[in-house]
């Protein structure tokens, strides 16, 4: 399951390569070297040295300090350093790393000027992708350094990737996309693309790695994800059978025995999660945390997608589900602090800048996100299609989404309590008193405030039925604040 694609430079060469670049000119960072030093003189505080790297749309200079400084003291220099730069994007994000007891590195990532274009095509002929033997490798993007970042979905295992509106979301999700098709063939992954906005998976329409066809309603989403949920406990369950615990067992078992068949990964992509949360938060909610929970063995992995991180989208228990993240430009700290639990998402630029806290990190690696064009996703499926076929949807998970998007739907509590019920007029006491008597001989135990919640009726007339029904022998005398007991029906 780990082994290269044997199609990968086919799909490759659909992707297109950067121009050949321009010999690098670093005299422009004279002058941002000069002003960092003297904000520091100004302070005076003693530098030992100052190095920068240059990436493709930041670079990062390191300020080696003989004495600690305070974080206000460093956000106070980037505050300065913003009015005295041409930054015209975003701005200047700031880290803080001790080197002993009395010296530390303060960095400071300044927008370049110019940008370098990082092509989507590189990224994946590069040797530190097409030489990785994770399970679902990927690459979209680089660091700092100029070298590709190579993750594994496998190990993540879910991944969360939050942007403003047009910070390249979506580019995004489209390079994460092209790597594992690039390495993993329909019987080694399995796909389910939800889209409620309809147009971010145009070209993966009767696409040979899907499941099912590309999802658009929210509430057959609801449903797909349901069915998600019941695949993965079919999986557990066939794996308890054989006597292994995850997928990586179960496949390698398979290999020896004629009895079972390798069962491939299955990565569910959501381009918008608003979308679905406000149409059926409940629903969707407890859909995504039972996968977050449990879906990792079972060897389904989620990719979840939002512009809008706010606390009724991005729930607590959700977040809490999916160490990995990937944010881009967010407009407040707020929000950059939600998803990233630290600042500094407010000060990316758009356009594919972003921070990637991998699952155990301590801290967030700044990216340049890979570009690829909507003419070059066309052709790599186009050319996916071509190698492997049409859609071959799994029937067994199709019949099973459509049987619970059909099924009713179970009533909220808030839809219960609001229903109208067919409860008898306060105008006629005797119809009132016979359905209070019927109610209490469903129950063991009365009490005044079961009769107003039933019958919507105040504290002195639900006190009233119960002294009735004491008269009559149906219930017992008051117990202080203990509910009174139910004798029975009165003996004609």
């Amino acid at each position: 399951m780990t082994t290269s694609n044997e199609y990968t430079p086919a799909i490759l060469s659909c992707l297109t390569s950067a121009p050949a670049p321009a010999e690098e000119d670093h005299e422009d960072l004279v002058p941002i070297l000069n002003t960092i030093s003297g904000r520091f003189q100004k302070r005076r505080i003693k530098v030992r040295e100052i190095t920068y790297q240059r990436g493709a749309s930041v670079t990062r200079y390191e300020v080696f300090a003989a004495s600690m400084i305070g974080m206000r003291t460093l956000k106070n220099i980037a505050s300065e350093l913003e009015l005295m730069l041409p930054v015209s994007h975003g701005g200047v994000r700031t880290e803080a790393f001790l080197c002993d007891a009395d010296s530390m590195v303060a960095a400071f990532e300044i927008p370049n000027a110019t940008r370098t274009p990082v092509y989507l095509g590189d990224l994946l002929r590069s040797e530190a992708f097409l030489n990785s033997n994770a399970a679902l490798p990927f690459c979209w993007g680089e660091n700092l350094e100029g070298e590709p970042v190579v993750a594994d979905l496998a190990r993540m295992p879910h991944l969360l990737i939050a942007g403003a509106t047009g910070c390249g979301k979506s580019l995004c999700i489209n390079g994460i996309l092209a790597a594992l098709l690039c390495k993993r063939s329909p019987a080694e992954l399995r796909l389910l693309l939800i889209d409620p906005k309809r147009v971010e998976f145009p070209g993966f329409e009767e696409f040979p790695h899907l499941m099912a066809p590309v999802v658009t309603d929210p509430k057959t989403a609801l449903a797909a994800l349901q069915a998600m949920v019941a695949e993965m406990e079919e999986r557990y369950v066939r794996f308890s059978a054989c006597g292994v615990y995850n997928i990586e067992k179960y496949n390698e078992k398979a290999k020896t025995s004629p009895d079972l068949s390798p069962l491939p990964y299955l990565v569910v992509v959501i381009d918008e999660l608003a979308d679905l949360m406000l149409c059926c938060k409940k629903g969707i909610e407890a859909a995504l945390c039972s996968l977050a929970q449990k879906a990792r063995a079972a060897g389904i992995h989620l990719i979840l997608g939002t512009q809008r991180p706010s606390a009724d989208i991005l729930t607590g228990m959700l977040k809490a589900n999916i160490p990995s993240v990937v944010s881009l430009f967010l407009p407040t700290a707020a929000d950059s602090r939600r998803v990233l639990n630290s600042d500094g998402a407010e000060k990316l630029q758009s356009r594919g800048d972003m921070l990637f806290a991998p699952v155990g990190s301590m801290s967030s690696l700044r990216m340049q996100g890979a570009f690829v064009s909507d003419d070059e996703m066309t052709n790599l499926c186009n050319t996916v299609r071509t190698i492997y076929g049409a859609a071959q949807y799994n029937e067994a998970f199709a019949q099973k989404a459509e049987a619970l998007a059909q099924a009713p739907a179970k009533r909220t509590r808030c839809q219960a309590t609001t229903e109208v019920e067919d409860l008898p007029s306060h105008n006629d006491p005797e119809a009132l008193y016979r359905a209070a008597v019927d109610f209490a001989l469903q129950r063991e135990q009365i009490s005044t405030a079961l009769l107003q919640r039933k019958f919507r009726v105040g504290y002195n007339r639900a006190l009233a039925l119960l002294q009735r029904m004491e008269s009559e022998g149906i219930v017992s005398a008051p117990n202080g604040s203990k509910p009174r007991t139910v004798l029975g029906p009165v003996e004609e």
